[in-house]
């Protein structure tokens, strides 16, 4: 089991160079492409993906609880992608959401702003100020989302497990030496147990995703925590006891769970504003 994020200044990486990643650790590529068609499978309207991918919500989004749907089916497809085999994610804050995986290896590729302005002349075929404009609009976009989503930034290296400057670097150099890192990475130990772990938080996506979406159901937050004997126990806060129980309720009808603990607060002083973080 391979699991490689990869968070990238724009122009930094290409897509060939991705895609050639993929093939060397024979993994899934969880591009753009082929997330929107993951997540639309799973049922999320592509409205959603069109809006809230990897980028900062406008001003009247970052208020709907669409978002939080976004972002549910995003983790769950991530997951499920890791469960399946080996895998290459890139962006959209794969490091935060799998940082707890072990044998997930998480990467930054950087370069000198003029070296990036180039390489994006070269692959799009823009002229220098479409390509300088290009770039600060995506890497402000990328910035954007995790300090939005997760409250996180974006440039900390010390969310990195590997951060490489790619200016001196072929592209055969760079797909070798992040392939023999994953794969010291992907020791039995750490896939036994990524592969626990793994279960268990597709076992916590579940139930979000049974709660928020098939019940709509609606929380000041919401966190749900499972270990791997299915026992989820249930954290946040709603403005009524007939939420809480209408949760916990659902919660033991998900296949895999075993128990449910409800520590869901009820409090009139809560508007009642679905922003879950999952």
């Amino acid at each position: 089991m391979s699991i490689i994020t990869i968070a990238r200044e724009h122009g930094a990486w290409t897509r060939a160079a991705s895609a050639r990643l993929a093939e060397r650790l024979n993994a899934v590529l969880l591009t753009k492409d082929e997330l929107e068609k993951r997540l639309t499978d799973a049922g999320m309207k592509a409205k959603l993906f069109q809006r809230y991918d990897e980028r900062k919500p406008g001003f009247f989004s970052s208020f709907s609880p669409d978002q939080d749907v976004y972002l549910l089916y995003l983790k769950t497809a991530m997951l499920q992608a890791a469960k399946e085999g080996n895998v290459v994610v890139l962006g959209r804050g794969a490091h935060l959401m799998l940082e707890d995986i072990p044998s997930c290896l998480r990467v930054r590729l950087v370069a000198p702003e003029d070296i990036r302005i180039k390489n994006i002349q070269q692959e799009y075929g823009f002229d220098e100020e479409t390509a300088n404009r290009v770039v600060h609009k995506c890497d402000a976009d990328r910035a954007g989302f995790c300090h939005f989503h997760f409250n996180a930034e974006w440039d900390d290296a010390s969310l990195y497990d590997l951060v490489v400057n790619t200016q001196r670097l072929t592209e055969d150099d760079l797909v070798e030496l992040l392939a023999s890192q994953v794969q010291r990475c992907a020791t039995p130990e750490n896939e036994a147990l990524s592969k626990k772990l793994i279960d268990v938080r597709l076992l916590e996506q579940r139930v979000s995703t049974v709660l928020l979406v098939e019940q709509k159901l609606s929380f000041a937050f919401l966190d749900v925590q499972a270990d791997d004997n299915g026992a989820v126990t249930l954290l946040g806060a709603t403005t009524t006891p007939a939420a809480a129980r209408q949760a916990a309720d659902a919660a033991a009808t998900v296949p895999g769970v075993a128990s449910v603990t409800n520590k869901i607060r009820v409090s009139i002083e809560i508007a009642q504003s679905p922003t879950p973080r999952v």
